[in-house]
């Protein structure tokens, strides 16, 4: 992640700003991992559930779209 946090600023001073939760996100499933460390117990919690879960592709997707519309509320905030 320390990685994905670096080329994101890479970019953004080169005056090409790429997202940097989206690039994390890519590098995880890049990675076919997705680092715990640092989160709060609520937080690892909830990924160990849905790493889990057996979701068929439209719950998939509509959660998918929660989560697009969550990060968008979340950068309005900024």
């Amino acid at each position: 992640m320390e990685w994905a946090s670096k080329i994101a600023k890479y970019f953004s001073t080169a005056g090409a700003p790429v997202q940097e939760s989206e690039l994390k996100s890519l590098a995880c499933e890049a990675n076919d991992s997705v680092s715990l460390e640092g989160l709060p117990p609520h937080h690892k919690m909830l990924i160990a559930g849905f790493a889990n879960s057996h979701l068929n592709q439209e719950q998939l997707a509509k959660l998918g779209k929660l989560l697009t519309e969550i990060y968008a509320e979340g950068s309005k905030d900024d």
